[in-house]
């Protein structure tokens, strides 16, 4: 038997189905008509054997091209996704970057410090990593170090995706009503 392959803009597309996208929204985000966006879906749905879109993400959960577990190209799929849609709703964007300023260092050497603190308390959230590199990328002025922050904000914000995904994958595991949270 022969392991079936989909394309990656086919799992994207099932990113789409799981997050309950429409097919008007599905066809802005591949830039085609409704009806093509349709076409798209038959050919996602023949490729997977489904029947419609419930089945198209049952039978992906099922093998493997959707997950609630850690999934990186899963999650690196969903953003862009994101990034397509923002794309299509603003268009190419070249606004200013507005950082560093006077009290951009104070900012970073506080934010550090209280996450050191909270650290050593065992309190450090997501929240409180992400806030970091965010404040961290706003002090930056130099291009170069910027973007290198501005990784470091992603990968941040992908971990705690993934760190979520894993809570949600264990409440749907133990049949919780309540996704445990972090």
């Amino acid at each position: 038997m022969t392991a079936l392959t989909l394309t990656i803009g086919q799992v994207q597309l099932l990113h789409c189905l799981a997050e309950g996208w429409d097919t008007a929204g599905i066809a802005e985000i591949l830039q085609c008509s409704d009806a093509a966006a349709v076409a798209h879906l038959d050919e996602l749905f023949a490729a997977l054997g489904a029947k419609n879109r419930a089945h198209a993400v049952a039978l992906a959960y099922s093998r493997g091209y959707l997950t609630t577990a850690t999934d990186l190209p899963g999650v690196l799929a969903d953003v862009a996704v994101e990034r397509r849609r923002q794309d299509l709703k603003w268009g190419q964007q070249d606004h200013p970057d507005g950082t560093g300023g006077a009290h951009a260092a104070a900012a970073v050497r506080r934010v550090q410090a209280i996450n050191a603190r909270r650290a050593e308390l065992g309190m450090l959230t997501f929240a409180d990593i992400l806030v970091e590199e965010v404040t961290e990328a706003l002090a930056e002025t130099d291009p170069v170090l910027l973007r290198a922050e501005l990784v470091q904000v992603a990968a941040s914000a992908v971990l705690w995706i993934e760190a979520n995904d894993r809570r949600l994958a264990t409440a749907i595991e133990h049949h919780t009503e309540e996704v445990p949270r972090g």
